[in-house]
């Protein structure tokens, strides 16, 4: 995997098909804003576990949130006992 290569926004706008097709071949390409990095162009294999975590994590705390909203009252009451 290629790492470092750095591109202003107004370069990936003419570039993008091509940095896409490196992505895909494992180079990581940064995106810079006025010479600071920003984001990255990454290949999805590099990141599928922390895409799946992330996805798994937010499934939980909307869980949690639901029930959280759902069951106010009992919790309230518990707390109260």
């Amino acid at each position: 995997m290629s790492m470092g290569n750095e591109m202003s926004i107004t370069e990936i706008r003419a570039e993008l098909p091509d940095v896409v097709t490196r992505a895909e071949g494992g180079e990581v390409t940064f995106i810079t804003r006025h010479g600071r990095r920003v984001a990255a162009i990454v290949s999805l294999n590099l990141i599928k576990n922390d895409l799946a975590t992330a996805e798994r994590e937010a499934w939980r705390d909307d869980l949690i949130n639901q029930v959280m909203t759902e069951n106010a009252g009992l919790f309230q009451r518990l707390a109260d006992a």
